[in-house]
């Protein structure tokens, strides 16, 4: 005995078949389509995303973020131990001083203040190193302000002539720094390079002439 029923469209009254009604037709002829409400929030979130890119890209236009400039300001070196200097070997080498240099750190942007978490320096005489690693405290730079930083090292057997009265150094500088444009903040390192650093002794009569650096950011 055969228990499977197979269903039949319902027939009418002389026995010929009823045409299905308009519930079943939809239901056979309407592609599946997405609710309502979801297309509504995935427009929602797309104008969101779009709106919030727009207007990080109309801020960081506006602000146009320039390049931070470094100079060494003023320089010299004076006697060691608040003594004379200690020339040897005919007068072409001093054996013992103290280096003192000004660097300044200018931000010439309006709408962009940097936060310097980590200063690294490092001060070169030659093929030798007189300071390295030596850390400077960390500061907030705030829009369009100029900052000076003080370096300082003992300088040993500088071979100097008599005549020119000065010594040339290196100044290099490794920063990690944070800028800060309205509530984003972003992270870059920075290097500073301040090079042939003609640097005059105190008992000399020459002047310091300023040195402007190569800014290095990385992205």
């Amino acid at each position: 005995m055969n228990n499977n029923i197979i269903p039949t469209s319902p027939k009418s009254a002389d026995g010929g078949q009823l045409p299905p009604d308009s519930k079943q037709l939809q239901r056979l002829k309407a592609p599946y389509r997405f609710p309502d409400v979801i297309l509504w929030k995935l427009f929602v979130i797309l104008f969101f995303v779009i709106f919030a890119v727009l207007l990080l890209l109309m801020f960081w236009l506006s602000a146009q973020p320039k390049k931070l400039r470094f100079s060494v300001v003023r320089a010299t070196i004076d006697g060691g131990g608040g003594g004379g200097y200690n020339l040897t070997g005919g007068g072409d080498r001093l054996s013992t001083g103290d280096l003192r240099l000004v660097l300044r750190a200018e931000n010439p942007n309006r709408l962009v203040s940097f936060y310097y978490d980590k200063i690294n320096a490092t001060i070169c005489y030659g093929n030798e190193t007189l300071s390295g690693g030596k850390n400077l405290p960390p500061f907030r730079q705030q829009r369009r302000n100029v900052t000076d930083l003080e370096l300082r090292s003992a300088a040993r057997d500088l071979r100097v002539e008599k005549a020119p009265g000065d010594a040339v150094f290196d100044v290099k500088l490794f920063a990690g720094i944070r800028w800060k444009i309205g509530p984003f903040k972003l992270r870059r390192s920075c290097r500073i390079r301040c090079l042939s650093v003609r640097v005059p002794f105190g008992s000399s009569k020459k002047s310091f002439n300023e040195v402007h650096c190569h800014v290095y950011t990385d992205d």
